[in-house]
């Protein structure tokens, strides 16, 4: 069953909105915390969504580790309510690396792959905490989402919150205030012979690819031929599953699955 949420009157539901507001606005600093909050969606839709390894698209969150030494977060946990500041928590053994992104889903499908919190996001509005046992260590208020547009730190990892173009597994400095999705990727899979080709690319002058797998860990990467039409990917190794390709760390990215 869904556990309740406690209720308030409609004075006090808009002071602690107000406050809320407030500190994002006021206060965003990551006080000198390693791992943060660095982006969410909390409207992901199908099919200009971020689709889930299993199908699907739940909402997520995405934790960066802006610090210079790995991180075990195994006694970390997140949450959509302060009074339950690690209603769910992260697998034992669960690292992430300095300079990396972890993402979250935010869907209570605990059955899925990859990792999915006990909890969903609310595109009308709420609060996401990311806590180390009962000590709150990060936190990000937001309202009303729009569909598949990001909440994210800017500058990545260390800024205050604002509305742009998603960019999951990727520093959110590579999005501009046009988006990451302004150069179309003209993908084509071919199962059979197990290649991914992406057609048309000359023009933009791409110089390098690399491929995110649902965990935002890098499953390929290379370098792009100067003045190739297209390029095609050997993808026969890669697990079934969800990946990103990103050209020239965000610049032009696409969502594919490998079936």
């Amino acid at each position: 069953m869904p556990r309740p949420k406690s209720r308030l009157c409609p004075h006090t539901h808009g002071l602690v909105a107000l406050a809320l507001a407030l500190c994002a606005l006021l206060a965003p600093s990551t006080g000198g915390a390693q791992v943060v909050i660095n982006e969410l969606v909390a409207k992901n839709d199908g099919p200009g969504g971020l689709r889930e390894p299993d199908g699907g698209y739940g909402d997520w969150v995405e934790l960066y580790n802006a610090g210079a030494e790995p991180v075990d977060l195994s006694g970390y946990g997140l949450s959509d309510d302060d009074a339950l500041p690690a209603a769910w928590r992260f697998p034992a053994g669960t690292e992430l690396a300095p300079g990396a992104y972890l993402l979250v889903w935010a869907d209570d499908d605990a059955d899925q792959a990859g990792l999915h919190a006990s909890f969903k996001l609310d595109a009308d509005g709420e609060r996401v905490v990311l806590s180390r046992g009962d000590v709150v260590v990060d936190a990000v208020a937001f309202g009303e989402q729009d569909a598949n547009v990001a909440t994210a730190r800017r500058p990545n990892g260390t800024g205050p919150f604002v509305r742009q173009a998603p960019s999951p597994r990727i520093s959110n400095d590579d999005v501009d205030a046009r988006g990451a999705r302004d150069i179309p990727l003209d993908l084509a899979a071919d199962r059979a012979a197990g290649t991914l080709t992406v057609a048309g690319i000359r023009p933009y002058g791409f110089r390098h690819y690399v491929v995110l797998d649902g965990l935002g860990g890098v499953a390929l990467r290379g370098d792009v031929l100067e003045a190739a039409e297209r390029l095609v990917l050997d993808v026969s190794g890669l697990p079934t599953g969800s990946y990103v390709l990103s050209l020239d760390e965000g610049r032009a990215r696409a969502d594919f699955a490998r079936e």
